[in-house]
C-alpha cells in the first residue's frame, strides 16, 4: 500500500537522523564521568591527587631524612653499647677497688709498728680520758705524733723502695671506683656523652694493663685520666650553672 504523501522520503530520512543522533547524545551521558547510574547516588566529590613535588624537594628532603635517620642509629647504637658494658663494667670497677682496698690493708697490716696496735691505742685513750690538765694532754698527744711518725719512718725503710711502690699503685687502684662512679654521673650530660663514653673506655682499658706498666708509666697515666675526668667535671659545672 503505498505511503501518503506527507510521509515522503525525506521526511522519514531526516527522522531517522534525529532518532541516531538522540540516542548518541545518550550514550555519552552514560559513559560521562559520574554518569555511571549505579553511582547516581553518591554525592562525594572526586578526590584531585596533589601535584607532585618538585624533583630537587625529593632529593633534598630525601637527603635530610637520611641524615636523621643516620644520627638515630648511630646515638641509639652508642647508648645500647653503654648500656650493656656498664653492669660488667661497674662489677670490674667495684671489684678493682675492693681488691686493692684489702691488699693495702694486709700491706699495711705487715709493716704496722707497735704504737699502732688496737691495744696500744686503746691504753692511750684511757691515758687521755684521765688527764683533765688541757696543758699535759697536749703534750702526751704531741709525743706520741712524734713516736708514730718516727716508727712509720722505720717501718717504711725496712719495707723498701718495693714495698712503697705497691702501696702508691694500691693507692691509685682504690680510686678507680671513684673515678667510674664520677663519670656515669657526668654521662647524664647529653653534651658529654660521646667523651663520657670514650673516658669509661679508656679508664677500662688501663685497669686491664695496669699491672704491666712500669712504675712510671702507672702514674702518669693514671694523672692523665684524673685530669681528663677533671675536664668533664668542669665542664659540666660550666653548662649547669649556664641553664635558666
Amino acid at each position: 500500500m503505498p505511503l501518503p504523501s506527507r510521509f515522503s522520503k525525506p521526511v522519514i530520512a531526516g527522522g531517522m537522523a534525529a532518532g541516531l543522533l538522540l540516542a548518541a547524545l545518550i550514550g555519552l551521558k552514560l559513559l560521562s564521568p559520574g554518569g555511571d547510574p549505579g553511582n547516581a547516588g553518591n554525592s562525594s566529590a572526586v578526590k584531585i591527587p596533589p601535584p607532585p613535588q618538585d624533583s630537587a624537594d625529593k632529593a633534598s628532603s630525601g637527603d635530610t631524612s637520611r641524615k636523621s635517620s643516620a644520627q638515630r642509629t648511630a646515638t641509639g647504637n652508642l647508648e645500647s653499647e653503654q648500656m650493656e658494658t656498664a653492669p660488667s663494667r661497674k662489677e670490674a670497677m667495684v671489684a678493682v677497688s675492693i681488691r686493692a682496698r684489702r691488699d693495702l690493708k694486709l700491706l699495711r697490716e705487715g709493716s704496722r709498728n707497735e704504737l699502732e696496735s688496737a691495744e696500744a691505742r686503746e691504753e692511750f685513750a684511757e691515758t687521755i680520758r684521765n688527764i683533765s690538765d688541757l696543758g699535759e694532754r697536749k703534750r702526751l698527744l704531741e709525743e706520741r705524733a712524734d713516736s708514730m711518725r718516727i716508727a712509720r719512718n722505720k717501718a717504711d725503710a725496712e719495707k723498701g723502695f718495693p714495698g712503697r711502690a705497691r702501696e702508691k699503685r694500691l693507692i691509685a687502684l682504690m680510686q678507680v671506683q671513684s673515678l667510674w662512679r664520677m663519670n656515669s654521673y657526668l654521662a647524664q650530660n647529653r653534651s658529654l656523652k660521646t667523651e663520657s663514653a670514650q673516658f669509661d673506655d679508656q679508664l677500662a682499658d688501663w685497669v686491664e694493663k695496669s699491672e704491666e706498666m712500669s712504675d712510671e708509666e702507672f702514674h702518669q697515666s693514671f694523672n692523665h685520666l684524673q685530669r681528663k675526668l677533671n675536664e668533664l667535671r668542669i665542664r659540666d659545672q660550666a653548662a649547669s650553672t649556664q641553664q635558666p
